[in-house]
């Protein structure tokens, strides 16, 4: 019998229900006849005497082997898989946290050390320190062209305000005269004192004195020019109003002025590059 047959078979008798047999089947009934001291009895006493004996003791129902050897495999994979999570937590666990050696080679590299002494900087790391103004080769001759320089664009806006004003009849050749003349008394001591100034030590020292005498004296010859001129107005008593372009001395002073232009603008393209380094001031070539 399978094991789902005994099991059958089994409930059925604790319950008292019919229970299949697979023994001999009986023998069919004959004539009943009374039953003798010593005769053999019949069917009905036969299963008579059979339902009345008392069943043998059974021994306690085994294991299934089946569901026994289905719940070790069960038990078995349930490990398995429990072992299986374990390892893989393990796993990402030792991932996620960096080993103390890692991290303190982190933290060591990340921040200097709280024990180690600060390094001094070195001598030849320092940046260099430029020199000032008064201490570089020639800085005394450049500060005096530098005050040349100023005085000389101090006079030009007044000398170009007193042509203007004459020509427009806003400022009498006279009081213009005087202007220019103060103008050209500048320009000429610029010039005397530019013939011994010492340029020892300053890079292109003597091309710098060369190019300013150059645009001061053509600046000065444009100022007599104009102050000519206006010595003409004054002499022949025109105020103004009078063609400037008529007068020799007008026109001489206009070329005078344009060759001033363009002395100053190569003095400039020497002076502005140097101005800087030494504390002066650069200029353009109608500035001064």
């Amino acid at each position: 019998m399978s094991p789902s047959e005994f099991q059958q078979v089994y409930e059925g008798r604790a319950t008292g229900g019919e229970h299949p047999w697979s023994g001999t089947p009986a023998a069919p009934a004959g004539p009943a006849g009374p039953a003798g001291p010593g005769g053999p009895a019949g069917p009905e006493q036969r299963w008579a005497g059979l339902a009345a004996a008392p069943e043998p003791r059974r021994a306690a129902r085994p294991a299934e082997p089946h569901r026994t050897g289905r719940r070790g495999v069960l038990i078995g994979v349930a490990a398995v898989v429990v072992l299986a999570v374990v390892g893989v937590v393990a796993f990402l666990a030792g991932k996620g946290k960096p080993s103390t050696a890692n991290n303190a080679g982190n933290v060591a590299a990340a921040s200097p050390s709280v024990t180690s002494p600060a390094r001094s900087p070195s001598v030849s790391s320092s940046p260099s320190v430029s020199s000032s103004p008064t201490q570089l080769p020639g800085a005394a001759a450049m500060a005096t062209l530098g005050s040349y320089l100023s005085q000389s664009a101090a006079v030009r806006p007044s000398v170009q305000d007193a042509i203007n004003g004459v020509q427009a009849c806003s400022e009498s050749a006279a009081s213009a005269e005087s202007v220019l003349q103060q103008a050209i008394t500048t320009r000429q001591n610029i010039l005397q004192n530019l013939q011994t100034l010492s340029v020892t030590g300053l890079p292109n020292g003597p091309q710098l004195v060369s190019a300013f005498t150059t645009a001061m004296q053509n600046s000065l010859n444009a100022d007599n020019d104009f102050h000519a001129w206006l010595a003409d107005l004054v002499s022949s008593g025109n105020a103004c109003g009078s063609n400037p372009n008529q007068d020799s001395n007008y026109v001489a002073a206009g070329n005078a002025d344009t060759a001033s232009t363009t002395s100053k603008a190569a003095f400039v393209n020497l002076w502005n590059p140097m101005a800087p380094e030494y504390g002066q001031q650069t200029y353009t070539d109608t500035g001064f």
